[in-house]
C-alpha cells in the first residue's frame, strides 16, 4: 500500500516536473531535492525530466535544471550529470553559465573523483576568462571553495596570478557580492617587481 502510494506521488509530480510553468517547476525541483534524500530510488525516476529541462529555452528552467541535479545527494544522479553540466558551462545565456560554475563546486563535493574524470574543473577555470563578471566572480567563488576542501587538486594562487588583468576589469562592473568574492581573491595575490 505505501510502496502504491508512492508510485502515485512520483506520477504526480512528474507531472507537474513537465509543466511550462516556471512557478510550479520551481516547487517541484525543490520538492524532488527534499524528497530525494529519504527515497533516492525514486527520484532517479525524474533524471529525464532534469536532462532535458537542462536544453530548455528558458534560461531560467535551464539553471533551475542544473542546479538541483548537482544538488540531489544520490550517486545515481550523478552519472547523468556531465552533458548537462557541460553544456550549461557553455551556455550562451550568461545566467546559465554563472550558476554552472557554482555547481562545478557543488559536485566536487559529492564527488570529488567524478569531478575530476569528467573534466569540468578545466572547465572551470576556462570560466575565469568569460567575459560576463559575475560569471567570473562565480567561477572565482567556486575555486576558492574546491581549493578549501582540496588544495592539491588546483593552484589557486597561480590561477590568481594569471587572472589579475581579468579581475580588475570586471571589478567595474560587477554587483557588491562579486566584488568582495573578486577582491578577496587579489587579497591572495602577491605583486612581483620584474625589474
Amino acid at each position: 500500500h505505501s510502496l502504491r502510494r508512492r508510485q502515485r506521488q512520483m506520477c504526480i509530480r512528474d507531472r507537474n516536473i513537465a509543466t511550462n510553468d516556471v512557478e510550479q517547476k520551481k516547487l517541484v525541483y525543490l520538492y524532488v531535492m527534499n524528497y530525494a534524500e529519504t527515497h533516492p530510488e525514486l527520484c532517479i525516476l525524474a533524471v529525464n525530466t532534469f536532462v532535458t529541462d537542462a536544453q530548455d529555452p528558458n534560461p531560467l528552467i535551464r539553471c533551475m535544471s542544473i542546479r538541483t541535479m548537482s544538488m540531489i545527494r544520490v550517486d545515481k544522479i550523478l552519472e547523468y550529470v556531465e552533458i548537462p553540466l557541460r553544456r550549461t558551462l557553455q551556455d550562451d545565456h550568461p545566467y546559465v553559465r554563472k550558476t554552472a560554475v557554482i555547481c562545478v563546486a557543488k559536485l566536487f563535493q559529492l564527488n570529488k573523483e567524478l569531478c575530476i574524470e569528467l573534466g569540468v574543473l578545466e572547465d572551470l577555470v576556462c570560466a575565469l576568462d568569460d567575459n560576463n563578471p559575475m560569471v567570473v566572480a562565480n567561477a572565482t567563488a567556486s575555486l576558492s571553495e574546491i581549493n578549501a576542501m582540496d588544495p592539491a587538486v588546483i593552484s589557486l594562487l597561480d590561477l590568481i596570478q594569471s587572472h589579475v588583468p581579468r579581475f580588475l576589469l570586471a571589478l567595474n562592473e560587477c554587483t557588491e557580492w562579486a566584488r568582495i568574492t573578486i577582491l578577496g581573491a587579489l587579497a591572495e595575490y602577491t605583486a612581483r617587481d620584474y625589474v
